[in-house]
């Protein structure tokens, strides 16, 4: 099975990450009463921000150990797992 044009581009574009040290960055906010961001997932890692962690230190945090695991891709917010 051929890989369609937009499977090519997602590769394209991680390839781009690796080499710039960039990452894809989607934020989801709006489900919770508390709108601020608590948690972020890479791949197989996930963060929770800490009690009395301010939400620009929590991304800096996340985004420097997200790239050191190889990472492209991030999402900050969303639902929790457990």
């Amino acid at each position: 099975m051929r890989p369609t044009t937009g499977s090519l581009l997602g590769r394209i574009r991680r390839l781009e990450n690796e080499i710039t040290g960039q990452l894809m960055e989607i934020v989801i906010k709006g489900g919770l009463q508390n709108d601020e961001l608590q948690h972020a997932q890479a791949g197989n890692l996930a963060w929770q921000r800490q009690p009395d962690e301010p939400e620009a230190a929590f991304k800096e945090r996340v985004r420097a150990e997200a790239l050191a695991a190889g990472n492209s891709f991030l999402i900050f917010g969303g639902l929790p797992e457990d």
